[in-house]
């Protein structure tokens, strides 16, 4: 008789504990939406080259716990990117994969090189001081899309003075423009 009333109290103590505790579904499922929209919002910025310029780095750092703009020599360059359906959870974390549809890459000293790919990059999100912001990614290197990359390859070699790295805009120009022209037809 004592073990099953000890039982019934041990039971009704873990159902009252467990009501305070829980966590309603809906409110689970709309912050799991919150988390990938900021790595979309990521994702988005970083595609449109807001990490190549020192002013975009203004409009992509309010999504990051990082205050500097990661140093990176070399950068990719993609056609697009796809953030993956599943979320994994680690140690708080919310993680993305997102894959990349990479055409090149450009390095900071050497140029733009062809160098076809799929790249999955996995973004963290987590929540700091009760905001959404994304922790880490896989990958420090920016993903730029195409036009943007050729917006910023166009800019620089406008305003480069030194022969030598106009020598390596006009090169990267060109690999770039002869990678993405399309056969005639007949060739």
């Amino acid at each position: 008789m004592r073990s099953a009333l000890t039982t019934v109290v041990l039971v009704l103590v873990a159902t009252f504990a467990s009501a305070q505790f829980k966590i309603n579904p809906g409110e689970r499922s709309d912050r799991n939406a919150e988390y990938r929209q900021t790595a979309a919002n990521y994702c988005r910025l970083d595609f449109d080259g807001a990490r190549i310029t020192s002013d975009g780095w203004n409009r992509i750092q309010p999504l990051t716990t990082t205050r500097d703009n990661p140093e990176f020599k070399r950068f990719m360059v993609v056609n697009r990117y796809q953030i993956l359906p599943d979320m994994r959870r680690d140690h708080g974390r919310s993680i993305f994969d997102v894959q990349y549809d990479v055409v090149g890459e450009y390095d900071l000293s050497g140029g733009y090189f062809p160098s076809p790919a799929t790249v999955t990059v996995q973004v963290e999100v987590s929540d700091s001081n009760g905001e959404i912001r994304i922790a880490q990614t896989s990958d420090a290197r920016p993903f730029v899309g195409r036009t943007r990359f050729q917006q910023w390859l166009q800019a620089k070699l406008a305003t480069e003075t030194d022969p030598a790295s106009k020598g390596v805009l006009q090169s990267s120009i060109e690999r770039f423009q002869n990678q993405t022209k399309k056969p005639q037809s007949g060739q």
